[in-house]
């Protein structure tokens, strides 16, 4: 058995950048709108109707085009969403020629808003930093930089530690050898043992007071 330990991360470096990641609590996997991203679940490009023929599922069209036609995308935003576009069908091509249901994706814009105020006007409010097309597992499909300044460049390294849980690190709680339970970390045996402790002291209680005279 393990426990994950969050690892702390370091700091932006632009003092707007580094007040947006605190409020938002960094990036997160999902369907997401915040100010430091903006991503949609695709899903598989096919799905298999009752009678086992794949046919195109609506969704994914519906969410991809939904983040290609953002009025927040840039010249450079269009044809990096293209190409992601022809490598989703190429994938699903081979999935179709498989006869498989492709894998699930999640398309990430990383980004910071400019101003909150100015979300809704011209010209765009948002500094892309790049576009990560993540798998279902959580793992990284493809990966464009836009913004290859250092501001960027750590911004994307962000996104990428937060979402592939990169920021987690696994930590030995316990093991079972023998029938025994075997603690490996100190704390985790400390917590145990105080357990075990309050656990005898309720049961001496317990007992006490059920053979305690009744008057």
């Amino acid at each position: 058995m393990q426990a994950c330990q969050v690892e702390r991360r370091q700091r932006i470096g632009d003092p707007l950048i580094d007040k947006i990641i605190r409020a938002e609590g960094g990036f997160m996997p999902g369907n997401v709108s915040s100010n430091l991203q903006t991503s949609e679940m695709l899903g598989p490009y096919w799905t298999r109707l009752g009678g086992g023929e794949l046919v195109r599922a609506k969704m994914h069209a519906y969410r991809f085009d939904a983040m290609l036609e953002s009025s927040w995308n840039s010249a450079a935003d269009l044809i990096v969403l293209r190409d992601i576009g022809r490598i989703l069908k190429s994938t699903a091509d081979a999935a179709f020629a498989a006869d498989v249901v492709d894998e699930g994706t999640t398309l990430v814009r990383v980004m910071h808003m400019r101003d909150r105020e100015t979300r809704y006007q011209f010209p765009s409010p948002v500094v892309t930093h790049g576009w990560l097309l993540m798998g279902e597992r959580g793992n990284i499909l493809h990966e464009r930089v836009l913004d290859d300044s250092p501001i960027g460049l750590r911004m994307m390294a962000r996104a990428r530690a937060d979402l592939t849980f990169a920021r987690f690190e696994g930590r030995d709680l316990l093991k079972i050898a023998g029938g025994k339970v075997l603690f490996v970390d100190d704390e985790v045996r400390r917590i145990a043992e105080s357990m075990r402790q309050e656990d005898q002291v309720f049961e001496e209680d317990a007992e006490a007071t059920a053979e305690a005279p009744r008057g």
